[in-house]
């Protein structure tokens, strides 16, 4: 999906890596590859964007070779990427974690994939409480493409905890999101005149984009949930089997 916060979140997510030519970094729900073509243009790091939709996965590999990217995107199943132990110095992500049921599943394969030194940093959505079936939630959810299964920070950590992760970093970057999403699609009509040949087939997914970051900014100010910029690294010495 396009994230409309991706200038924004962008230093938050990449400022703490210390990447360079020589670093390996997944991004995980890739979208478009904002945040991985960034990635390249900044410290010519190897990009490997994966996304869970055949469709996005194909759109966003063409899309970036139009504009000259070295970012690889593919389609890999989250619970299983098939990269190898150690493969990656960092894993970075725009909202990976919203549609996914087994976040556990998901977390133990991640921490398989980073090296011993390697971070995580990702933005994504939390509940404010602990209620998953609250109204607002519920009502967001249902109009939503796939299933949300949102979690509270608390939550997560435990998760993060057993796993063998460090505990989390949180940062609460909700009026920096929910402001970028009025002000983004704006600009929709610049991206379809960049787009080229691609305009046709990306005319009718920005459409729906808009609706669709809309009501997250519905939700997010109903205060129910908030976006969060975490960080996860592993624990020294940590090794699961």
């Amino acid at each position: 999906m396009i994230s409309p916060a991706a200038d924004a979140v962008y230093e938050r997510l990449a400022g703490p890596l210390q990447l360079n030519e020589e670093s390996r970094v997944v991004e995980l729900a890739a979208g478009m590859g904002g945040l991985g073509h960034r990635l390249t243009g900044d410290c010519e790091a190897a990009i490997f964007a994966y996304n869970d939709e055949v469709e996005h996965a194909d759109l966003a590999q063409g899309w970036l070779g139009s504009r000259g990217s070295r970012v690889k995107a593919d389609r890999r199943d989250y619970h299983d990427t098939g990269l190898k132990r150690g493969f990656a110095d960092a894993i970075i992500g725009k909202e990976p974690f919203t549609h996914v049921r087994r976040k556990h599943r998901v977390l133990r394969h991640l921490f398989h994939v980073l090296k011993p030194d390697g971070k995580i940093y990702f933005s994504d959505l939390f509940l404010t409480g602990d209620d998953p079936e609250c109204p607002e939630v519920a009502v967001w959810s249902a109009l939503e493409r796939q299933p949300m299964h949102l979690v509270s920070p608390q939550r997560f950590r435990d998760m993060a905890d057993d796993i063998g992760f460090d505990a989390p970093t949180f940062e609460d970057i909700t009026p920096l999101y929910t402001e970028a999403i009025r002000k983004a699609f704006a600009k929709t009509r610049q991206i379809l005149a960049a787009a080229g040949p691609l305009a046709p087939r990306l005319q009718p997914w920005l459409v729906s984009e808009a609706e669709y970051w809309n009501r997250r900014a519905t939700l997010l100010e109903s205060g129910e949930a908030k976006v969060q910029c975490v960080g996860l690294q592993p624990y020294t010495g940590a090794d699961l089997v």
